[in-house]
């Protein structure tokens, strides 16, 4: 996704608020996306901790929370310098 602006998530709302929650990071809106693989809070659209009174009630929180949601990006806006004329 190196080359893209990440805009958003849709589909967390009902997620985001939930007991199962303990922390949720999001990526800012307008950041790059990184072109390497990372784990990185403040580098990759969403990390967090979740828990539940179960395995089960978690796992299907967290199948529930991935079959949910979708990335909203854009390609990013080439800088001045990097326009050439036509």
């Amino acid at each position: 996704m190196a080359d893209r602006e990440y805009l958003g998530l849709d589909g967390e709302a009902a997620f985001r608020d939930t007991p199962f929650v303990v922390a949720w990071n999001e990526l800012t809106v307008g950041a790059p996306l990184p072109d390497h693989i990372t784990y990185q809070t403040g580098e990759t659209i969403l990390t967090g901790i979740a828990t539940g009174d179960t395995p089960q009630a978690l796992r299907d929180w967290m199948t529930g929370l991935f079959d949910s949601l979708s990335v909203r990006t854009r390609p990013v806006a080439p800088t001045p310098s990097e326009q050439v004329p036509a």
